[in-house]
């Protein structure tokens, strides 16, 4: 059983939206006999977990896919038509983006994902997660 929001296995610190993290667990998970790994049971309450199981899941399905295209495919299947937008986002909000001007783009994406995103996006539960993860990455 995977519970990646508090991920106990191993003493891994808990998921949060950094690749260079989920690029090492990848390389760690796929160092093992595959043959011990037969299926999984993620489980989400938060935005940022529910992308936690989303990595886990594709360990399962593909775990030679990349973590840039897990990250490609889940903004496609959460935000549509405004996927590009998305994705940036999800690179701003990354803990491992030392980018100075990390905190005014977020604000900026944030604002162009809240014209851009259709409803269906701003209405599910994850756009709250967002919202605040957004607020308090940009202080």
């Amino acid at each position: 059983m995977v519970f990646p929001e508090i991920l106990m296995y191993r003493n891994h610190r808990g998921m949060l939206v950094k690749k260079d993290y989920w690029k090492q667990l990848q390389d760690e998970f796929n160092s093992y006999d595959a043959a011990l790994m037969k299926g999984g049971w993620p489980y989400a309450e938060r935005w940022n977990t529910d992308i936690a199981s989303v990595m886990f899941l594709s360990w399962f399905r593909d775990p030679s896919q990349s973590v840039d295209a897990i990250l490609n495919e889940y903004a496609a299947t959460y935000f549509g038509p405004a996927t590009e937008t998305g994705r940036k986002l999800l690179d701003l909000l990354d803990d491992g983006n030392a980018d100075p001007e990390r905190k005014q783009k977020i604000q900026a994406t944030l604002a162009t994902l809240e014209r851009t995103a259709p409803e269906w996006v701003k209405h599910d539960w994850r756009w709250q997660e967002i919202v605040t993860a957004c607020a308090t990455k940009s202080r």
